[in-house]
């Protein structure tokens, strides 16, 4: 606290005393005495008294081996005591009082008066102010903060710099299996309590299953990516999701299953089951069917099916041909395929295919491959 004199310092009038007892003498036997005077100017001129302080600005004090005086001003070391009148201070706030302590006050004080709230180690918890009928608590501010732990408060557009932040949670649901009750209700079947925490970079969930002493949760969210797992004594669940790869693991007993997803395998699947192409061919020499979809963007490969087809007649006797997911680079692959059908007997088909369709052969409509 900074206090500033606002009105004029006036010093008390200090008379010399009685003499009192010589010191014991020195080693020459001299005695030394303190000299002090006053004075209204810096060099002692102006108002000079060995006795009168009154509105005095200056004190003048030496040192010698005589008892009385000296009435020189030059002997003398001059000090300012009282400087100008400074300016006017800003006003102050209308406070009536301020007060301290553990408890706030049952009584109430005159208003505009003022009350922390301090713990036992003398930390302030909460401040009140007087309207002069009640206490009214007041928020507290301030730009810097330095403090060990919060209570009950609420944090709006803050950013928190270096700091780890712990939730604890009870029975929070750790997968999207749910159930239906007979009252209405939905019920999620797996629940789990434990602990947040945010920090390092990371958001790390971690806890127990409940009803359970051995099965454990472990979620991780950072610059690594995503993971999670629940894992018992002798099983695991398990999957992550890092630089674009999707990992996945089943382990029940001494059996571990695992394995990965990329774009590519997940684009590949997202294939599985869509028409390629459709139509009728022999397929002759100069028959060829363009896929949309390409060989190396299909999971296993093409699957063609077969029908009898003649003079716009079909029947409905279907034989299905795999075209595996293999191409050989500067190579055509060709496959001999045996298709069997009621009333037709048993005949072949040839084929030639690359990464973009599948080409027929003169084979296919001469003799026994005709049909």
């Amino acid at each position: 606290m900074v206090v500033k004199a606002l009105e004029t310092i006036t010093l008390a009038r200090v008379d010399d005393g009685k003499v009192g007892v010589p010191g014991k003498a020195g080693a020459d036997g001299k005695t030394p005495y303190f000299h002090i005077a006053y004075a209204t100017s810096a060099n002692g001129s102006s108002g000079f008294s060995t006795t009168d302080s009154v509105s005095k600005t200056y004190i003048g004090q030496y040192t010698d081996f005589v008892q009385a005086d000296s009435t020189d001003p030059t002997r003398y070391a001059w000090t300012l005591i009282k400087g100008e009148k400074g300016d006017t201070g800003p006003s102050g706030k209308d406070i009536t009082s301020y007060d301290s302590g553990m408890v706030l006050p049952d009584t109430v004080a005159p208003k505009n008066s003022q009350f922390w709230v301090v713990d036992k180690d003398g930390i302030v918890t909460a401040f009140y102010k007087s309207d002069g009928t009640k206490w009214v608590s007041q928020e507290i501010s301030a730009s810097t903060i330095n403090a060990a732990t919060f209570n009950g408060l609420e944090f709006n557009g803050v950013n928190f710099n270096g700091s780890n932040f712990v939730s604890r949670f009870t029975s929070k649901p750790l997968e999207d299996s749910r159930l239906t009750a007979d009252d209405g209700h939905t019920e999620y079947i797996d629940k789990g309590t434990g602990t947040a925490k945010l920090a390092n970079g990371y958001l790390t969930i971690e806890g127990t299953v409940d009803g359970s002493s051995t099965q454990t949760f472990h979620v991780e969210i950072g610059p690594s990516g995503i993971s999670s797992e629940i894992r018992d004594t002798n099983t695991l669940v398990a999957g992550s999701l890092s630089k674009g790869v999707l990992t996945l693991a089943y382990k029940d007993g001494a059996t571990l299953y695992q394995g990965t997803i990329d774009a590519q395998i997940a684009s590949q699947i997202d294939n599985v089951g869509t028409l390629a192409w459709s139509g009728a061919l022999y397929p002759s020499a100069s028959d060829r069917a363009i896929c949309s979809i390409p060989l190396n963007q299909t999971r296993t490969g093409w699957l063609i099916r077969w029908s009898y087809y003649a003079k716009g007649n079909q029947n409905n006797y279907y034989n299905y041909t795999l075209l595996p997911n293999i191409v050989n680079q500067g190579k055509i692959n060709n496959l001999y395929v045996t298709i069997s059908m009621p009333g037709l007997g048993t005949f072949f088909k040839r084929l030639w295919w690359d990464n973009t369709g599948i080409t027929g052969s003169a084979d296919n409509v001469a003799g026994s491959q005709a049909p």
